[in-house]
């Protein structure tokens, strides 16, 4: 790990005199937050399919408003599943900087 209070005066005050906090668990820590909110969001997709199969088996067909409502919710967990992805590209990079 490079040593972290080789850095300006401000820096130093801020990060090296708390050294309670180890930068690298503290990355290690959110990345593993990371991966479980990928397993989550992965489980959350798979029951939003299992409820769109138990709705078209039980009425035959789903209405405009449940498919726009399903779709809707399709989108955001797409799109939270983007941003934690690029999210965990940037601490995996921040994680090769720092440790």
């Amino acid at each position: 790990m490079r040593d972290l209070c080789e850095c300006s005066g401000f820096e130093r005050n801020c990060c090296c005199e708390n050294n309670s906090q180890d930068p690298c668990s503290t990355i290690g820590n959110i990345q593993n937050d990371l991966c479980d909110m990928k397993a989550n969001l992965a489980e959350i997709k798979a029951n939003l399919l299992n409820l769109v199969r138990i709705m078209c088996i039980c009425n035959g067909c789903i209405c405009d408003e449940e498919q726009e409502l399903l779709l809707a919710i399709e989108r955001g967990v797409n799109d939270a599943t983007s941003t934690l992805a690029q999210t965990r590209k940037n601490i995996n990079s921040l994680n090769n900087d720092i440790c």
